[in-house]
């Protein structure tokens, strides 16, 4: 607790230098100022600091009335009247906006007194201390999944609280934050064309939130990126991507069949069909150029050679259909050289045993 308390003092510091200016600011605008300062630095008088911590508190003078409390807390923290004292210098680092520390004294606080009757609000505002602490989206997130994690605890432990509702909308615009964080992160990457990137940035923000409202265009993107991804990967992980794409393209059309995307979805799709078909004749000639013994190539490249003709009748495609066309040649050309130099050295074979004999 020790440690934690010391990083969150940390986290505060900030706030603490706010704190002592505020303070000195206070002393010249009350006009008691020469009041005050006797009774705080008054030695034993717990009584006046005690009676005069409540009147600044009630003057809605919190960073005065936080002093005060500050030096009669340990006095009378195990009495009676240390509940209601904890309690009101928590309050005061919230009024304060000093949410590193109110959040930390009102969780404190419901530990300390878990069936007080200021139990339920210190631990909801324990809770929105970490809300209040939350940063702008563009910021690191660390601190709103924190939030998240308190509100969460807020509502397990008091699940008939009037304040549920409160806490139900706040956490969803938490998670609002958290969306546009991830959904602008993905983006980045899918306008710098990394293709490997945004697909990956953009499948885990869908995992973690799979109803957000920028779900159509980010599917859009991770369709697009799937596609590029394949395009521009080596030949024997492009029919793996290629499917891939065919399964992105499929959530897409069945969830947004109007979509504004979906015209150039649907030309993504008949590429990566085009593309896919493609992919495995190539992955066929590459497998008849790779088998090692002459007669089984010879088989298989007379099985293949119709397939790819017939597969090439329907490629409109120049480009495609004269690079694999000449694919082929250049494997049967090569077939036939290795043919015909394995019949002459086995004619020089036979020749030789004639010779022997």
């Amino acid at each position: 607790m020790q440690k934690n308390k010391f990083d969150i003092l940390v986290k505060s510091a900030l706030s603490s230098i706010s704190l002592a200016f505020l303070i000195i600011l206070s002393l010249g605008l009350t006009p008691s100022c020469s009041e005050y300062n006797k009774v705080v630095k008054g030695f034993n008088n717990y009584e006046q600091k005690y009676e005069m911590a409540y009147q600044m508190f009630k003057d809605e003078k919190y960073v005065q009335a936080l002093t005060l409390f500050e030096q009669i807390l340990p006095k009378y923290k195990l009495t009676p009247k240390g509940e209601d004292i904890y309690y009101h210098y928590a309050y005061c680092h919230w009024k304060i906006k000093d949410y590193y520390l109110s959040g930390f004294y009102f969780k404190q606080f419901v530990k300390q007194y878990p069936n007080s009757k200021f139990a339920e609000e210190c631990a909801f505002l324990s809770a929105m201390s970490s809300v209040k602490i939350s940063p702008e989206f563009s910021l690191d997130q660390s601190d709103t999944y924190v939030a998240l994690d308190e509100i969460q605890l807020f509502i397990d432990e008091y699940p008939f609280s009037a304040r549920i509702d409160t806490c139900n909308v706040i956490m969803d615009k938490l998670r609002g934050k958290l969306e546009l964080k991830l959904y602008n992160y993905a983006k980045l990457y899918y306008k710098m064309e990394d293709y490997k990137a945004s697909y990956t940035a953009l499948h885990a923000a869908l995992q973690q939130f799979p109803n957000t409202a920028y779900r159509e265009e980010m599917l859009y993107m991770m369709l697009n990126s799937s596609h590029k991804l394949a395009e521009n990967s080596v030949s024997y992980k492009k029919l793996e991507r290629y499917e891939e794409t065919i399964k992105v393209y499929h959530k897409f059309a069945a969830r947004y069949p109007e979509s504004k995307y979906r015209k150039s979805a649907d030309k993504i799709f008949e590429d990566t069909k085009f593309q896919i078909e493609l992919s495995k004749m190539n992955l066929k000639i590459s497998k008849v150029e790779n088998i090692g013994d002459l007669a089984k190539k010879r088989t298989e490249f007379d099985k293949l050679k119709p397939e790819i003709t017939k597969y090439l009748e329907g490629v409109t495609n120049l480009k495609v259909k004269n690079g694999m066309t000449e694919k082929m040649k250049y494997l049967e050309k090569d077939l036939i050289k290795a043919e015909e130099k394995a019949a002459k050295k086995s004619e020089s074979t036979k020749e030789n045993e004639e010779k022997v004999k």
